[in-house]
């Protein structure tokens, strides 16, 4: 016969005296006098033999609150960060604190019968977004893992607040919760722990930065120069939305006269993902000859954690020499004569890519302008031994390597692609 006993009550109490119980037969009635059985009900015996009834004690149920229970996902910028000394505050809440505080049921508390210490520690623990490995444990500042049952961290009211020092934490996507970790008693699966919801969280302290040479001379009539459409790529996504919180403007000069033109004012911008791009409105260069000085500056971008780069500023003159343009032809000719400047530009020579014609090909800026083909190395002290067989097959002889995977994750590693 298995008899099973539940507690309904609420309150603090764990332990309680057996339960007599009596059994007789249902086939015979009070006058018949029934044999009857008792048994006492128990489940605990203390060292001195006094039997008991001893409920376990469920594993703390806690949830976030404060900010971290209205949203769930925060970024963090290299400003948000140092106006915080690097130290994330987190708060949770004890939803048993109306009979027991965290630290009541804790393995460290001497004040409590050993039957009901049975909390080891409620902790922050993080990981990679989509890494299915190990979480880490959170630390507080100036070391030490963080523990919201230490004695006197909770108020109360039930509400305990830490801070997480992230100083050490490498600017990545991460998922993060709290966890409350009991001594494993056996019993139902997730009996032993209890988990908050789990919040995103984005560390972001590096500022965006422009990839590549910036292509934003003007070079060619003003014509081609309103025809054309300039392109800044960047290392990141950008916060692109409106209004725009970068501005991008160019300055001509010439002559003691000046015109600034900027995003509505000359120039129309588009910031989409980690690209800027922009036009000439029309009419916006009329008045300016050759050899005009141009001053381009971009100020203010930032990316989607609200890091800013610094101010970037290129001063250059404007050659308007047509590099290509067609030459008036008749109805009936398809012909088309080409003029050039068979010239190399003064700060890129024979490199291409500088907006001329300098082969007179009709072709601006094609491969064979320029005369520095890129090259492919092997980094210093790096090298592998290969052989070719007669059919030109291509053999590595060392180092040896388990998959074909492996081989081409190490060749990756250590090649060199270098170009003008």
């Amino acid at each position: 016969t298995h008899v099973e006993i539940r507690k309904t009550s609420t309150g603090k109490k764990l332990k309680f005296d057996p339960i007599n119980l009596f059994l007789r037969s249902s086939c015979m009635g009070d006058e018949e006098n029934p044999i009857t059985v008792t048994a006492s009900a128990f489940n605990h015996k203390g060292d001195d033999g006094t039997e008991s009834i001893m409920f376990t004690p469920p594993c703390p149920a806690i949830q976030w609150t404060g900010s971290m229970a209205k949203e769930r996902r925060f970024v963090f910028s290299r400003n948000a960060l140092d106006d915080l000394e690097m130290h994330i505050e987190l708060s949770i809440f004890n939803q048993d604190y109306v009979n027991r505080k965290l630290f009541d049921r804790s393995v460290l508390n001497d004040n409590i019968p050993s039957e009901e210490k049975r909390l080891e520690k409620v902790t922050l623990l993080y990981r990679r977004s989509r890494d299915t490995g190990q979480w880490g444990i959170g630390s507080l500042p100036g070391g030490g893992r963080i523990d919201f049952s230490v004695q006197g961290v909770e108020d109360e009211l039930g509400y305990a607040k830490l801070k997480w020092d992230v100083s050490g934490i490498a600017d990545s996507q991460y998922e993060i919760k709290v966890q409350s970790v009991c001594t494993d008693i056996g019993g139902l699966p997730g009996s032993n722990f209890y988990d908050t919801d789990t919040i995103e969280l984005i560390l972001d302290r590096v500022s965006p930065s422009i990839y590549g040479r910036p292509q934003v001379k003007l070079t060619g009539s003003i014509d081609m120069v309103q025809d054309e459409e300039f392109v800044l790529s960047f290392t990141e996504q950008l916060f692109c939305d409106e209004p725009y919180t970068f501005a991008l403007s160019i300055t001509l000069s010439i002559n003691e006269i000046e015109k600034n033109l900027s995003h509505g004012n000359g120039i129309k911008v588009i910031c989409k993902g980690n690209t800027i791009r922009y036009r000439f409105e029309h009419q916006a260069l009329e008045g300016f000859p050759t050899n005009t000085s141009v001053t381009f500056a971009l100020d203010g971008v930032q990316d989607l954690a609200g890091n800013e780069m610094d101010t970037y500023t290129e001063i250059f003159h404007w050659d308007q020499a047509n590099s290509v343009s067609p030459i008036a032809q008749s109805g009936n000719s398809t012909a088309v004569s080409i003029q050039c400047v068979a010239s190399q530009h003064a700060e890129r020579p024979n490199l291409g890519c500088d907006g001329v014609d300098n082969d007179c090909d009709g072709d601006i800026d094609e491969c064979d302008e320029d005369q520095f083909p890129p090259e492919i190395s092997f980094e210093d002290g790096l090298a592998v031994d290969a052989s070719k067989d007669a059919d030109g097959l291509v053999t590595i002889n060392t180092p040896t390597f388990r998959s074909l995977i492996d081989a081409q994750s190490y060749l990756t590693s250590i090649l060199v692609a270098e170009d003008d």
